[in-house]
């Protein structure tokens, strides 16, 4: 199984950016695909990201950005998951993980919580612009798109 992180979706939805090319061929390459998982918690971040004017010019209003969101998880081929049916279990890896890693920074636990949200559904490949994000957390296959 594979999925994606939020950077890839908002790239591919801006053409201005050096990376709409990479993203957007990707995510028309993984439309066709049916072992392709997308999280709710990377849509929860898209449509926080298309409402945002500090990242897009003309942000997207709430009807708008809910419609978009409504398109990925209305995809025919993908499958869109939220939590596990024990979420307790993904909950007590996160704390365990951050609890070996007291360095870590507190915003690194929304990664922790993609990551192992998408493993318990048995992701093994994560496709990311942010990398060293998520080296370590478990993937077997880690990758990013191609630099502009």
């Amino acid at each position: 199984m594979i999925s994606f992180d939020t950077n890839i979706l908002l790239y591919s939805l801006l053409p201005s950016s050096p990376y709409f090319k990479g993203a957007n061929s990707l995510i028309e390459s993984l439309s066709k695909r049916n072992d392709v998982v997308l999280s709710e918690f990377v849509l929860f971040e898209l449509y926080t990201a298309v409402r945002n004017p500090a990242i897009l010019d003309k942000p997207l209003n709430s009807k708008e950005a809910h419609s978009l969101i409504s398109e990925y998880r209305n995809h025919t081929n993908w499958l869109v998951i939220g939590f596990p049916d024990n979420s307790k279990l993904l909950h007590d890896r996160i704390w365990d993980f951050i609890e070996r890693n007291p360095k870590i920074s507190r915003t690194r636990i929304y990664d922790l919580r993609l990551a192992f949200s998408l493993q318990s559904f048995g992701v093994k490949e994560f496709i990311t612009l942010n990398t060293k994000d998520f080296i370590n957390l478990g993937f077997t296959n880690l990758r990013g798109i191609a630099e502009p």
